[in-house]
């Protein structure tokens, strides 16, 4: 199982694209 899995899970639970999770983190990671 990977982990992958779980943040893919729950970006479509938010509808949320995994390039935009992906972006959402590199900010987070930016700041």
């Amino acid at each position: 199982m990977n982990k992958c899995v779980g943040t893919t899970e729950a970006a479509s639970l938010l509808g949320i694209s995994s390039r935009r999770l992906r972006q959402l983190l590199e900010k987070g990671r930016v700041r």
